[in-house]
Parts: C-alpha cells; sequence; structure tokens
C-alpha cells in the first residue's frame, strides 16, 4: 500500500511562473540600478583623480616653462629641446601646429587635463610664448592604480547592495504573492464546504436512480430518467474529482494489476448516456495491458480524459480509445486547444474554453496521479481534434 503524495507545493505552478518573472524584471532593474551607480563611482574616481594629477603636474609643467625660457634666451648657443625622466612633453603654436614633440600620441588641445590610452596629459597655456609656445603639454603613463581600488570598491558596494535588494525583494515578493494565495486558499475551502454539503444529496439520487431503473417506464418516461441519469452522472463525477481535490492527500493507495482494456471498456459504458446525447462515436480498442496502480486512481485518469473527450467534442464526431503494452491513447474531434495554453492545461482551475462549463481541476487530478505513478502525459492538439497519451515503462 502507498500513500498518495500532494501535487500542491508551497509554490504551485502560477507562482512560479510569477516568481520567476518577478525575480527576472527585479533583477534586472537591481542590476541596472548598480550598474549606474558603478558607472558614475567609476567617473567620478578617475575625475578626482586627474585633478589629484594636475596638482602634480602643475609644478612640473612650470618647472619646464621656466627651461623653454632658458632656452628661448639661449637659442642662438643652445637648440636641445629640454627633457625630464618624470615625463615627456610638447610644444604647439596658437593654431595647434606642432613645434616640437616627445609625446606618443598627438593631444588633444581643447582639455585642461584628460585621460587616453593609458595616458595622462596635461595642458598648460604659459603666460609668455617662449619659442612661440601657445600650449605646453605633459604626458605621463597612467599607473591605473586607482582603476583597480575603483573596480574593487564598486564590486564590494554592488555585491552587498544586490544582497539588501535580493532580501528587499524577498519580502516584496512574499507580499506580492498573499492575494494570489488567498484567493486560491478561499477556493480551496469553499470547494472543500461545498463538496461536504453535496455528499448526501448525490448520494440519494443515486440511491433512486439505482431502484428506479429496476422498475419498468414507458418511453417517454425511459427518456426523461435518461437525461436525469446523465445529470447525476456529471454531478457524481464532479464530486468525486472534488473529494479527490481536498482529499487525496489523505488516501491510501491499493495498487494491483489492471488490465486497461477492459477497464476501457467499463468506463465508456458508463458515459455511454452522455456520448448518445452528442451523437458521439466511441471506439475502444487495442491488446490487453496492464498496469501496476490503485484502481480508483487510474479510473479517474481515464474518466477525467473522457470527460474532456466529450465535454470539447463536436456532435456527431468520435472518441478513440486506443490500448497497447506501456501506453493508453484517448483521442477526439473536438475543437482543439490553443498551443498557447497546453502548457498550462495540467494547472489546477485552468480552463482552456471558458464557455463550457467546468472548475479546471480534471486535467490537474490527471496530473497529480501521472506523479505519483510516475506515468508520461503526452498532449498533442490541433483544429482537427486532441490526442493524450499516457505512457509507462511495460514489462
Amino acid at each position: 500500500m502507498l500513500a498518495s503524495k500532494s501535487w500542491d507545493t508551497n509554490l504551485r505552478v502560477r507562482e512560479k511562473r510569477t516568481l520567476i518573472a518577478f525575480g527576472a524584471l527585479y533583477l534586472s532593474l537591481s542590476l541596472s540600478i548598480i550598474g549606474l551607480f558603478g558607472v558614475g563611482y567609476y567617473f567620478l574616481a578617475k575625475e578626482n583623480m586627474l585633478q589629484k594629477m594636475r596638482q602634480e603636474l602643475n609644478p612640473l609643467a612650470n618647472d619646464q616653462v621656466e627651461a623653454l625660457q632658458n632656452l628661448h634666451i639661449s637659442f642662438d648657443k643652445n637648440r636641445i629641446y629640454p627633457r625630464n625622466k618624470i615625463f615627456n612633453s610638447g610644444i604647439y603654436d596658437a593654431d595647434g601646429v606642432e613645434i616640437f614633440s616627445l609625446l606618443d600620441v598627438r593631444p588633444e588641445l581643447s582639455h585642461i587635463i584628460y585621460l587616453k590610452s593609458g595616458m595622462i596629459h596635461y595642458i598648460k597655456e604659459p603666460q609668455m610664448h617662449y619659442l612661440g609656445t601657445r600650449y605646453l603639454v605633459l604626458e605621463v603613463e597612467d599607473d591605473s592604480v586607482w582603476q583597480k581600488e575603483a573596480w574593487q570598491r564598486i564590486a564590494y558596494g554592488g555585491f552587498f547592495t544586490l544582497i539588501i535588494l535580493g532580501v528587499g525583494g524577498y519580502f516584496l515578493l512574499r507580499l506580492f504573492l498573499r492575494p494570489m494565495r488567498e484567493a486560491v486558499a478561499l477556493l480551496d475551502r469553499f470547494i472543500k464546504d461545498t463538496t461536504h454539503e453535496l455528499n448526501t444529496p448525490i448520494n440519494a439520487i443515486l440511491s433512486n436512480i439505482e431502484m428506479i431503473e429496476d422498475a419498468p417506464l414507458d418511453e417517454k418516461l425511459a427518456k426523461k430518467f435518461a437525461r436525469i441519469r446523465i445529470g447525476a452522472q456529471t454531478v457524481a463525477n464532479l464530486y468525486q474529482d472534488l473529494t479527490y481535490l481536498t482529499l487525496g492527500h489523505k488516501i491510501i493507495s491499493e495498487n494491483e494489476s489492471i488490465e486497461l482494456l477492459e477497464l476501457c471498456h467499463e468506463r465508456v459504458q458508463y458515459v455511454e448516456l452522455i456520448c448518445e446525447s452528442k451523437n458521439l462515436n466511441v471506439k475502444v480498442w487495442g491488446e490487453k495491458s496492464y498496469l501496476y496502480i490503485d484502481k480508483k486512481k487510474i479510473t479517474k485518469i481515464i474518466d477525467n480524459l473522457l470527460s474532456n473527450a466529450i465535454k470539447y467534442n463536436r456532435v456527431g464526431g468520435f472518441i478513440n480509445l486506443h490500448v497497447v503494452p506501456g501506453k493508453l491513447e484517448i483521442c477526439d474531434k473536438g475543437r482543439g486547444i490553443d498551443a498557447k495554453k497546453l502548457r498550462t492545461v495540467f494547472e489546477r482551475y485552468t480552463r482552456h474554453e471558458t464557455s463550457v462549463g467546468g472548475f479546471g481541476i480534471g486535467l490537474s487530478i490527471v496530473g497529480v496521479i501521472a506523479k505519483e505513478y510516475g506515468l508520461i502525459i503526452d498532449l498533442k492538439s490541433s483544429k482537427e481534434g486532441t490526442c493524450v497519451s499516457v505512457i509507462w515503462d511495460s514489462y
């Protein structure tokens, strides 16, 4: 004997999708915010470094101006451009034309100080234009120490910010999911209470139907009774589904070897009147096939799949039940299911066709039982109809 495991978890399928969507959006927004602050901090660190370098390079630039002054005075005797081990330099006239340069790259004279290609350039305009100099440019290599420190602080700051935002997002998500969970819990309570109230009248109806079946009836009365029986069967099936939905986790499985071809014939006979009312042609064929399972649960799978095949079928359509070892297939000539909704048909309270009545729990129960026994449910649908296959390991 095997106790059934509950299909419900703390996060149902819809909640998981909501969690993924919210998490993706929240994470992208959080990373965008962290990224913007990180970029802002990087440029701020760069600007601070440049201002610091400006203060360090300005005295050196003044020394270079003084050296240019000496060269200007003694130009007839000495024409060697003054050099410095700390920096490279170059001089340019008012039009930006190079007079002399030791620089690796041509400077941008419109800036005072800037960083480009790993080199820092500081531009100074001497008061006196020695040797025709309007712009004096000093060039030093960037040691990138500031850059490493900036990236390190951005990484640490981003990590702790992400943790804080993650904690905040967790509480926001709980707040966001609360109305959904409360709505589902309210619906579950309503179904449980309704199921309890339906128990007595359904038993009374079914008992009286069994007694009337043994009595002789004229043709007109027999037709009326047949309609009553169809309605009673529909309500009884719904009651059984609701009972399983609310008490499924408490049901003890009594597994045995079930012959499915024979069981399919039995279940088709059970819905024979309903099929006749829609003029449906039902065919059961195939080979004997055995499955080790609780009989009530495999019956519920067949009944729910049959119920959907009847409910969504066209008047005058057909239902085909094919049984082979390891596989049960139920096909109909119904309206089909929208491809976008195929992924959600096994979720509780989901109906792909709102014009047809129902709670949207039949396929959910099929999914519960299938998961419990490791059965594979393969659903294919088009405008020409739907085929649902139940697949298992056949030995």
